[in-house]
This record gives C-alpha cells, structure tokens and sequence, in this order.
C-alpha cells in the first residue's frame, strides 16, 4: 500500500466505478478495472447460510428489490434479487455478488480492499466473520492481492491473530478516535494502513502516520483539483467513485 517515490496515489474504486454503474456489482468493478483502477474496494456482510457476500447496508432495500436484513437471507433467495435497476434499468440484470465472483474478476487484474462491516446492534460472534473472510480470500488465491478493512478494531485485531501474513488497515472513527493519533490507532490493532475521509486528513495526521510506516489512503474523492493537492500532499492511497475521471487527472499531471 505504500506509495514508491515519484509514483502516483494507489487509486482504488470505492465499491466499484460506481459513478458509472450500481455499486458493489460486477459491472462496476469491471468498468473500474477498465478504467484503470490499482485496487477495488467493496464491502462485505454474511448471508443466513455463511456465505460472504459483497453489499454496503446491512439491509438489501437500498440497492436492490429485496428487503430485510442481509442476514436473514440465504445466499441463493439473495441472488434472486436485482442489484442494479435502482442505478439504470440497462443493469437490471446485475445480481449481489459473492466475494469470490469478485476476486476471480480482480485475480491478476489488480489488488482488492474488503471492508469487513460491523454493525452495533448486529454483531457476529467474535471471529467467525473474520474467518469466513480469510477463508475465501485463502481459496481464491488471493491473500497477497488483498488489505482486509474495518472501522472495528476488534474485526481488525481479529483477523491478524486469525492470519497474521494478512494486510490490514483501520479506518478512521471521527466519535471514537477523535484526539488519537494514526500512530496510536493502528498500533491498537495491528493495522499497516490508515484510511481516513478527505475532510479528517491534515498535514499532521499524515505526518503522524509515515513516521509510523503506516501508509494513508483517503476518501471519497471525486474532483481531480483535489486529486491533486492530495497527491502533492503525499498521500498513498486515493478511494474514489469516479476512477475514470481521476485517472485521467492523475495520469495528465
């Protein structure tokens, strides 16, 4: 994750290029990939049969013609459900994919960040998330291609005890981690990556963070001038929506 002198921000498409597609569906992370994307970063939940599927809610009504819970679905009544004519009828026949369909499409294409989602008042049993997770990631072949996520660092420390030969980052939690340091916050969990949104980085969050040797990677950014000032600004990582218009801006400087 970490940026080699004078190249580019590690540009990562934030659920796919989902400016141009229904998040989190296989159309969005093959336009990502086509756009020129170094990463694809999705989101993760389990089904009612333990299958790792890649969606952002916790529940299936925002994003497709399903409703209730992830969880209280088995993976095949999931699959029933239409994932992309909430974006544009044209993707009507997208479907919710499991993590694997998304790794065999990144497999040697380009590297993957899977955010493990943690939810208050839903949590899963300590551990089983997690190793649902490296289970697949093992499978495919794909643990040196992949950062495993979480803005819980119980998820996070988990997975390192879990695998410590997997690379982890934490992101940032403004209620909780307000007057902490990157430093301080991946050390609690083990995290080699600091993830962050554009309006929480500063100079000294930044700065923090490399003396540490954790890399930084910010989001969601949309508009190339800003692009730029973070590349300038040294970041390693950009999470964007629109990689093709920030590949472009990032490519032209």
């Amino acid at each position: 994750m970490h940026r080699d002198p004078g190249a580019s921000p590690l540009l990562t498409a934030h659920r796919g290029l989902s400016s141009r597609a229904p998040e989190n569906t296989l159309a969005a992370f093959e336009r990502a990939i086509a756009a020129g994307a170094d990463m694809l970063e999705m989101d993760v939940h389990l089904t009612a049969d333990d299958r790792v599927v890649v969606i952002h809610d916790r529940t299936l009504q925002r994003t497709t013609t399903g409703n209730g819970a992830v969880r209280s679905y088995t993976s095949r009544e999931i699959s029933a459900f239409d994932a992309g004519s909430w974006f544009d009828p044209q993707f009507s026949t997208e479907r919710v994919p499991m993590l694997e369909d998304v790794l065999a499409l990144a497999s040697g294409r380009c590297r993957v960040n899977v955010e493990l989602k943690s939810h208050l008042f839903h949590r899963e049993s300590p551990g089983n998330f997690e190793r649902l997770v490296l289970d697949v990631v093992r499978r495919c072949g794909m643990l040196d291609q992949t950062i495993l996520t979480s803005f819980d660092r119980r998820i996070v420390r988990t997975l390192r005890t879990i695998e410590p030969a997997v690379t982890t980052g934490i992101l940032y939690h403004w209620n909780r981690d307000l007057f902490r340091r990157p430093s301080e916050i991946a050390a609690s969990c083990d995290a080699s990556v600091f993830i962050c949104s554009v309006s929480q980085l500063s100079p000294a969050f930044l700065a923090d963070a490399q003396s540490a040797g954790i890399a930084v990677a910010v989001y969601t950014v949309n508009e190339p001038a800003e692009a730029r000032r973070l590349s300038d600004l040294g970041v390693d990582g950009i999470i964007t929506d629109a990689t093709d218009i920030i590949r472009s801006s990032i490519s032209a400087r």
